[in-house]
């Protein structure tokens, strides 16, 4: 919109002009009376005097406090330009009830003018509502409307729609952005979302028409999404860092491969929840045959030994839950290979005997599909208690509490509460993250919440939500977290992927990687890594063994949609090398294999660095064959020196 339209609008809404400002001060030679110096200030504001609104500023100092007085303060805000500040005063004001409406319209008027035309819009039909025949908001109403008469009939109809389809669309997530899927899905996308609303039997919002929406929605969008550009312009791969151990496992049709970990099953005295990565063993969640396995890769045995025939487990996380000093295995089991509704899911135990075998006892059964489980003292008694992602699907999930009342009986005993309602947590990384002494936890809800919510502890069992960070789009595609110390000043950050694509088949150009920065006090800044498509999993090392951490990142599409030559020169793993200061460059080191939802590093070799190990997931059931898992063998500081 121009200025000179959004200079008349807001002369509209504060039009006290000609007779009207000559009936509203009167002429009156007495002393104003508040209410008088507020709408000499409103006039000021319409022409733009700067001077006079501070002339009354001085005015009102020789008076007693008042509301008027803090709008016409905002009124100065306005004119000098700080619209972001004007409006969180006029935001945070309480006024008196006569003046509500100058509030009104004189937010109208921030909003207006920070480009927000539909916020200003609402603002001026709340005061109609209150006052049709208030002379301002009609004058404002017209001159809105009038603003839109440029305009083509398709961008009439957005621009008055649009309020409408975001109280809607977006009353309980982010309103969807028209950008984030193809004209031509649009019809898909719309349909589903009036199928939720009606699928949680919600009664309480006045649908707008579906046609209309979707029209909404087609009218914006692209023909197609654009490309990152870079990602398949090549086949070049770099091989100075990392190279693939050919031959090391054999294949298996259709591997399942959620999670991988190395761990040390033997030293359960070293072995913590958050320190597992010097291990002897490989664990892999086999989802889809429903197996634990363990390979040993340090003797070159492609045979793995199967620790656990489950349902479909999706990852592990090692701990004594039980204390009796054998290292035990937390399996957080999904209940179905695919995504469904239903109450398979699982967390189990995969209780250490001492002498290499497991007993599996289940923890907690009949819920929603399980990602991931994770043990901390949340309650200060002494034992594990677990905190648990029910990711569920659409009608369920959670996030929940177990504590821990084993009482020093020999038999495993949980109690569960939901900690928060939501559907499509990943991950719930343990941490104390406000330094307090007590164990907290973060989890990160996809699905349309798209969030990462710190769950902060207080010792005693309970918790407290702050939210660090939400996508401003419902199909963000969220797929993991690692809690990491990127930039090494002694506090926790957080690596965030967004690559899940399974649930439309579009390669998105919004996917990627981002570093949020821990500022203190619960504060995080968002820093794009790099966009690339599928993003799966994240993982800071030392790659180059110079000191600072690099950043490796593995890539998972639905490769049956995928144009052949497109997919054979896409990126499936990278490197992006720091150079001290968190500027990172990209090294390729693989394309065409975009089927890793996970990896892990270790010394598997014992040559002193750390190798890779990535897992595979072919989530199709026509059979292909693949290796389960690939081992990337580092190449030694010598191949990156002058990195």
């Amino acid at each position: 919109m121009k200025a000179a339209t959004i200079l008349l609008i807001s002369a509209a809404i504060l039009g006290l002009g000609g007779l009207a400002v000559l009936v509203v001060l009167g002429f009156r030679h007495d002393s104003p009376t508040d209410r008088q110096l507020l709408d000499q200030g409103m006039v000021a504001l319409q022409e733009g005097d700067r001077q006079k609104l501070v002339n009354l500023l001085h005015e009102f100092d020789a008076r007693p406090a008042g509301d008027e007085r803090e709008l016409v303060e905002s009124g100065v805000l306005l004119i000098d330009g700080d619209l972001e500040k004007a409006l969180a005063k006029l935001q945070a004001l309480e006024v008196d009830d006569s003046l509500i409406n100058h509030r009104k319209l004189l937010t109208a008027v921030a909003l207006l003018r920070l480009g927000r035309r539909d916020e200003a819009s609402d603002r001026i039909e709340q005061v109609l509502v209150e006052e049709p025949s208030n002379a301002f908001a009609l004058l404002g109403q017209r001159m809105l409307k009038d603003a839109t008469a440029g305009m083509s009939p398709d961008e009439r109809f957005v621009a008055q729609f649009k309020p409408s389809v975001e109280r809607f669309c977006g009353d309980c997530h982010a309103s969807p952005l028209p950008e984030s899927f193809p004209k031509d899905r649009w019809v898909q996308e719309v349909a589903q979302g009036f199928g939720f609303y009606g699928l949680f039997d919600r009664h309480d919002l006045a649908p707008p028409d579906q046609s209309l929406v979707q029209k909404y929605y087609e009218l914006q969008a692209p023909l197609a999404l654009p490309t990152i550009a870079g990602s398949a312009d090549q086949l070049t791969t770099d091989e100075t860092l990392f190279k693939r151990h050919d031959g090391l496992i054999s294949g298996l049709t259709n591997p399942g491969v959620a999670h991988v970990q190395w761990v040390d099953l033997g030293e359960p005295n070293n072995v913590t929840p958050n320190n597992v990565k010097s291990g002897n063993v490989l664990l892999v969640s086999e989802m889809r045959s429903g197996q634990v396995l363990a390979f040993d890769l340090s003797r070159g045995d492609d045979a793995p030994k199967v620790l656990a025939q489950l349902d479909h487990p999706c990852h592990t996380t090692v701990c004594d839950i039980d204390g009796d000093g054998d290292t035990d295995i937390l399996v957080a089991d999904l209940g179905s290979f695919y995504p469904e509704d239903h109450r398979k899911g699982r967390v189990v135990c995969l209780e250490s005997d001492g002498q290499g075998g497991y007993d599996p006892i289940p923890l907690l059964d009949k819920v929603g599909r399980v990602s991931d489980v994770q043990p901390g003292d949340f309650d200060g008694d002494g034992d594990l208690d677990l905190v648990v992602a029910e990711f569920g699907w659409r009608t369920s999930g959670r996030v929940l509490y177990l504590e821990n009342h084993q009482s020093g009986s020999s038999e495993l005993d949980f109690r569960m509460r939901v900690i928060d309602p939501r559907h499509g947590t990943i991950h719930v990384p343990v941490i104390d993250l406000n330094q307090d002494g007590f164990s907290d936890f973060i989890a990160l809800i996809s699905q349309e919440h798209e969030t990462i919510v710190a769950f902060l502890g207080d010792g005693k069992g309970n918790f407290e939500s702050k939210t660090l960070y939400s996508a401003n789009d419902p199909s963000y595609g969220s797929s993991g977290i690692q809690l990491v110390d990127l930039d090494q000043d002694g506090d926790q950050d957080i690596l965030y992927t967004n690559g899940d694509t399974f649930d439309s088949d579009l390669l998105k150009p919004y996917h990627g990687v981002q570093w949020l920065e821990n500022q203190g006090a619960l504060q995080f800044q968002s820093h794009r890594l790099l966009d690339c498509y599928g993003a799966y999993r994240a993982d800071a090392q030392d790659v180059d063994h110079d000191g600072d951490l690099d950043v490796m990142i593995v890539m998972a599409l639905p490769v049956r949609v995928v144009d052949p030559e497109r997919l054979r020169r896409t990126e499936s793993i990278v490197c992006l090398v720091n150079d001290g200061d968190q500027h990172f460059s990209k090294r390729v080191i693989e394309r065409g294999n975009c089927y890793h939802t996970t990896c892990d590093f270790a010394d598997f070799d014992g040559d002193g660095d750390r190798d890779m190990v990535v897992g595979r997931l072919n989530v199709y059931e026509g059979e292909q064959k693949m290796p389960m898992i690939d081992v990337w063998v580092h190449q030694g500081t010598s191949a990156v020196a002058g990195d």
